[in-house]
């Protein structure tokens, strides 16, 4: 009995800090899609990395400069179906909280969420 009691603690732990995480890309995504300022980036890297045996991941790194003239740096994980648009060098265009730079993300993401909170409105 005292295991199931341990295996109940644990999960409970893993939930509490998963939904943590999940309300606060949430939270940003809201800024970005709110108040978010549009950038030209730049690739820095985009590679594959291998996870295990079976699972690759696709990383795409960019740099920008905010408004106020400071650089950003990011690292993220993109579909593998997304991973052919990126190479080192070309641009990319983000969307950065002018009030926190260090939350950014693809243009790409942010006006995916635009249009669905507009057709949610629009219901």
């Amino acid at each position: 009995m005292p295991e199931f009691a341990l295996i109940v603690v644990f999960l409970a732990v893993i939930f509490f800090f998963a939904y943590r995480q999940f309300m606060r890309r949430g939270k940003q995504m809201a800024m970005l899609v709110s108040r978010g300022t549009e950038v030209t980036g730049k690739v820095i890297s985009a590679k594959r990395v291998r996870r295990s045996r079976t699972h690759k991941a696709f990383r795409v790194r960019y740099a920008f400069v905010t408004s106020g003239g400071i650089e950003y740096e990011r690292e993220i994980e993109v579909l593998p179906k997304e991973f052919e648009q990126f190479s080192a060098g070309q641009p990319i265009e983000l969307v950065y909280d002018p009030v926190n730079p260090e939350v950014n993300m693809l243009k790409s993401a942010v006006s995916a969420a635009r249009e669905a909170m507009k057709s949610r409105h629009a219901s």
